[in-house]
């Protein structure tokens, strides 16, 4: 994966006493280093009305970021369309006629796995060119 800014996983969460605490509270712990043992790093706090369980699978879908964005850095680098480079020549629609032969056009197969990890400040080898034929293209 490219340099991201966010701390490296692995997260984990750390439910607090919702008797004592009043609310649902989960500690968003990070491993600081793989040679450490235990998270010890407090990245974040989130809480939610107790036994809200929207609250409890917004907290779950946070620690689980790290793993996401791994995974779906995979899908994008084995891409069996494009192999990782964002856009391809699209010379199968020209034998059907409607792109001529040579044309790059951008990877529909790993684009929203790409559009996913932009949203979340993540780059990828190649975004430049996507982003470059999608304006050449029209779009934004």
């Amino acid at each position: 994966m490219s340099e991201s800014k966010f701390t490296k996983g692995p997260w984990q969460l750390m439910q607090s006493n919702p008797e004592r605490d009043g609310a649902d509270c989960w500690t968003l712990l990070a491993q600081p280093h793989p040679g450490l043992r235990g998270f010890t790093r407090e990245l974040a706090i989130l809480a939610g009305p107790i036994g809200d369980e929207n609250a409890r699978a917004n907290a779950q879908l946070i620690a689980a970021a790290p793993d996401l964005a791994r995974e779906l850095h995979m899908q994008v680098r084995n891409c069996p369309v494009c192999k990782g480079d964002a856009v391809y020549d699209n010379g199968f629609e020209h034998i059907l006629g409607s792109v001529p032969k040579g044309k790059m056009v951008a990877c529909d197969r790993c684009g929203p796995a790409r559009d996913a990890l932009n949203k979340a400040g993540i780059t990828v080898r190649n975004d430049e060119r996507r982003a470059a034929l999608s304006r050449a293209e029209g779009g934004q």
